[in-house]
């Protein structure tokens, strides 16, 4: 699980170029942050918006939501601040639409290997249902590790091998959205 883990977050935190040539989290790409700013309304806004404006292949406005906060663990009380119920707005300008329950609620991830790159930048991830990002693959029939047993004539006892196909690939970049945050 590990591994499988360790290779995902290497896609997204190595920022390797997508087919086009271009890489994944890019200003061409429209999901990369003009600016770096924190955690807030005008930041979470800002990248809600450039995903909501992400277009298809064939031009049509996908509408994309962010449904997750991916952020690394000095970012984490931040990230849980922002989007906690428990925050109650003193005026309608101060109610935050991210937090749980509202009405763009997004629900926070943290990954500790993202602070090894970077320890203020942050993400928006699309849902599954809404649009495939990042493919996880296993060949088929071999979901998981596979571990076979020998018998061994040189020890005592048996030899364990196992195995894991897997394979991770960066499919689309229109329900990412990557903000290279501030302290």
């Amino acid at each position: 699980a590990q591994t499988e883990s360790d290779v995902v977050w290497d896609l997204l935190l190595s920022n390797p170029n997508f087919v086009d040539g271009v890489p994944v989290f890019d200003a061409g790409h429209g999901n990369l942050a003009a600016s770096a700013g924190a955690i807030n309304t005008t930041t979470l806004a800002a990248a809600r918006a450039a995903m909501r404006k992400q277009k298809s292949k064939a031009g049509h406005y996908l509408n994309l939501g962010p449904q997750y906060l991916v952020v690394g663990p000095d970012k984490e009380l931040e990230a849980f601040q922002f989007t906690s119920s428990n925050y109650v707005p003193a005026k309608a300008a101060d109610v935050n639409e991210f937090r749980t329950g509202g009405r763009t609620a997004v629900e926070p991830i943290v990954e500790p290997l993202l602070d090894e790159v970077s320890t203020t930048a942050w993400f928006f991830a699309a849902r599954s249902g809404q649009i495939d990002t990042v493919e996880f693959a296993y060949v088929d029939g071999s979901e998981g590790v596979r571990t076979e047993t020998f018998a061994s004539e040189d020890i005592d006892g048996v030899k364990v091998r196992a195995t894991l196909d897997f394979a991770a690939k960066v499919i689309d970049w229109r329900g990412l959205q990557k903000a290279n945050g501030s302290a």
